[in-house]
């Protein structure tokens, strides 16, 4: 999800940048996987986050808020893909400072939907994981969704 960027030419009428787009003078906070292309819910959850930027480039910044969701979405999504998400990446990804992405990412592993891993490589790092209990029910969300859309 990194450098995600519309200008709207592709007939959506959105210009997006996402809150995941590197600052060229900053290194990226976690390695960088290859895009995959996404199936199902996967695709369903991506489709969220993307239309939550779009959105926040829409409104005055600040508007809307909801990091927990915003960050359960970008960890549902970067497992389909394979991808370790470190909490410098997740707070980017929630769009919020890293001071409030950690308050969250502490309420969510407080209520076990999310887990935190040390990298043994890096102290200074570690990543994030969904826990079953937040996995299964954002597949329940989805499919319920999915299912009242057809």
């Amino acid at each position: 999800m990194y450098n995600t960027t519309t200008d709207g030419s592709d007939g959506s009428g959105f210009a997006e940048k996402s809150g995941r787009e590197k600052n060229p003078g900053i290194p990226a906070p976690c390695d960088e996987f290859p895009e995959k292309d996404l199936h199902g819910q996967s695709d369903m959850a991506a489709r969220l986050y993307r239309l939550r930027r779009q959105r926040d480039a829409l409104f005055q910044p600040g508007m809307f808020g909801d990091p927990a969701w915003d960050l359960l979405l970008d960890l549902y999504v970067s497992e389909q893909e394979k991808k370790q998400i470190c909490i410098t990446s997740a707070c980017i990804a929630a769009g919020v400072a890293n001071s409030t992405g950690l308050r969250w990412i502490s309420i969510l592993v407080q209520n076990g939907y999310v887990e935190r891993q040390d990298d043994p490589a890096d102290a200074r790092r570690a990543y994030l994981t969904l826990t079953a209990k937040a996995r299964n029910a954002l597949d329940t969300l989805f499919e319920q969704f999915d299912a009242a859309q057809n």
